[in-house]
């Protein structure tokens, strides 16, 4: 029977193992591109209540409110779809 290692140098073994390295890489640079992913989509949400809070406030006929606050909410919908779909693999919008 072989002799095993104590489990601080199995650690420090793994620690050091190349495809160890390449796996905390790859799950570092994917949170990052979440994180990223979601700020804008959070920023893409600000800036579309700022238009609506703008409209609101501003016109004053209530067609026109109607019509620009649908021309927001679907230029917000196709900003934060073009973020969304490259992660499912859809890349033509």
């Amino acid at each position: 029977m072989a002799k095993q290692r104590p489990a601080h140098e199995r650690a420090l073994i793994s620690s050091f193992h190349p495809q160890w390295r390449m796996r905390v890489a790859a799950t570092t640079e994917q949170g990052a591109s979440m994180l990223s992913l979601i700020i804008g989509i959070l920023i893409i949400c600000v800036v579309g209540a700022i238009c609506f809070w703008v409209i609101d406030k501003f016109v004053n006929e209530s067609r026109l409110a109607g019509l620009l606050k649908l021309l927001v909410g679907l230029v917000c919908l196709a900003a934060i779809l073009q973020r969304l779909l490259p992660l499912a693999g859809i890349n033509w919008l």
